[in-house]
């Protein structure tokens, strides 16, 4: 992949589109989404794991294919606080069409975490054109964190231009500072924007980058449901989410898959699919967990299903399998999700025309 040269800023260039919006690429009055109670957290989805997953092998894989110091650690907050996602989404979206992506081709990643507070933020890994590693005073940097949290901020920025001023392209990254304070001129929703070089390892980065997700999955509310967490150019997207771990758990899963499938005339995933629709996995987990895995220890024969993952793992390793003809589990039927909904929706009325007229009223 080419890396082409950097497009450098332009003095006196016109007003970028969305640089005080809500809308992604329209110009419109900026406002921001009400800071509400904290609601009480979501429960983690299985796909969060994958993304964490993901994201730390993209991270290991970019390190590799681009050298650690042509990667930045970039922090992006709002100069207001954000609590909608899809304001936040909105306003991510129209950074990463007008700004990072012709700046950096397409070579980004971008988390989203939500603070404690409930305000949203993103964190990204991109790359530089030159070297922002080589010579960086970290010491000085550590020295500047302090000052800005005293709110010294002329002296933090006497000591951040120190610390960039021994780095072998220290020119090159104090521009890049230059370039995101006039860009917020213009954003004028942009908060803080600090890009710096990566002082740790690969593994590191990708493990502390990672945790971000966990952090974010701690205060996540209703309204975070279907935001995507992690955002990859084209030139950092090399592993993707369609794997299954190598797990007790997921074993377990799989082993009553193998079950349940011929069971419901179903030799492949895409005849599962066909049968039970796109959203097989969820709608016939009841009936995928319900399976039965006989084993015979000695002369008795258990059902290794019933017992934890891990031990049912290494019981099917151990003892032999019973066969469906020694012993047929019984098979669990499957219910279309309108066939349960109108079921539900049944119960109800039952349920509350016997509350008004007595045990003995029917629901006509």
């Amino acid at each position: 992949m080419g890396m082409g040269r950097m497009r450098p800023a332009q003095a006196g260039a016109p007003p970028l589109p969305c640089l005080g919006s809500n809308n992604s690429t329209e110009t419109a009055q900026n406002l921001s989404s009400p800071r509400e109670e904290k609601p009480p957290s979501v429960p983690i989805s299985n796909s969060a794991y994958k993304t964490e997953c993901c994201l730390k092998e993209n991270i290991r894989l970019a390190v590799q294919h681009y050298g650690i110091e042509h990667l930045a650690f970039f922090t992006l907050t709002f100069a207001k606080p954000v609590y909608s996602p899809r304001i936040a989404q909105d306003r991510l979206n129209s950074l990463l069409t007008h700004v990072i992506r012709p700046r950096h081709g397409n070579r980004y990643m971008a988390v989203f975490e939500r603070h404690e507070s409930g305000a949203i933020h993103f964190h990204f890994i991109v790359w530089v054109e030159m070297d922002i590693r080589t010579g960086f005073n970290w010491e000085f940097a550590e020295l500047a964190y302090a000052a800005q949290k005293e709110k010294n901020f002329i002296k933090a920025g006497k000591l951040w231009a120190a610390a960039a001023e021994k780095a072998d392209n220290g020119v090159f990254l104090r521009g890049q500072w230059k370039f995101w304070r006039e860009l917020k001129r213009r954003y004028r929703w942009l908060g803080r924007c600090e890009i710096l070089p990566i002082r740790s390892t690969a593994e590191a980065i990708a493990r502390y980058t990672g945790t971000y997700i966990s952090k974010h999955m701690q205060h996540r509310r209703e309204e975070d449901k279907g935001v995507r967490l992690v955002r990859n150019g084209k030139g950092m997207h090399w592993v993707r989410s369609r794997f299954a771990f190598n797990s007790p758990k997921c074993w377990l899963w799989r082993k009553k898959l193998a079950r349940f499938a011929p069971q419901n005339g179903c030799g492949s995933l895409d005849a599962l699919k066909a049968k039970f629709g796109p959203r097989w996995a969820h709608h016939c987990a009841p009936a995928i967990l319900a399976m039965r895995l006989p084993v015979r220890m000695g002369s008795e024969v258990i059902d290794a299903g019933e017992f934890p993952p891990n031990v049912a793992q290494e019981l099917c390793q151990r003892f032999p399998a019973v066969s469906d003809r020694q012993y047929r589990p019984s098979a669990v039927a499957y219910v279309a999700p309108n066939a349960q909904a109108w079921h539900k929706l049944k119960v109800g009325v039952v349920s509350l025309v016997r509350s008004v007229f007595g045990k003995s009223a029917k629901a006509v």
